[in-house]
């Protein structure tokens, strides 16, 4: 299956995208994340799906399975978010990048001003060739 090129672009700037820190509290609102990265005190680090705090305890699913994680066993709790500054960088780089190849072909196929065209006008270069 072949993607177009404004389709892959799109999936390519919404996976820009860091790991943010979350305070408990913000699991149990109403609008909390999905999936949650949690880092235990031995340093292990679990992926939790609908994760959810209630009361000193987080639940969640790994693997199919619920798990519950006392918070006083939680060293850091991470979720994703957007990050504008990548998404940014990646639609400079991404324009650079089409420029130079749309500059290199231009250059190759002797339309610039280092191709034929610097040099005299003639026919089939840099003027069109008329049938006789």
């Amino acid at each position: 299956m072949r993607l177009s090129p404004c389709v892959s672009f799109g999936m390519l700037v919404s996976a820009c995208s860091t790991l943010q820190p979350v305070q408990s509290a913000e699991l149990m609102v109403p609008n909390r994340p999905t999936r949650v990265w949690v880092t235990t005190l031995d340093r292990a680090t679990v992926v939790l799906d609908s994760a959810s705090v209630r009361g000193d305890t987080l639940t969640g699913i790994v693997n199919s399975q619920r798990e519950h994680f006392a918070l006083s066993d939680i060293t850091d709790l991470r979720v994703r978010e957007r990050s504008e500054g990548r998404t940014a960088l990646l639609g400079l780089g991404l324009m650079g990048v089409v420029g130079a190849v749309t500059l290199y072909t231009a250059e190759s196929q002797g339309g610039g001003a280092t191709g034929c065209c610097s040099g005299p006008l003639t026919p089939g270069c840099c003027l069109p060739e008329f049938p006789q």
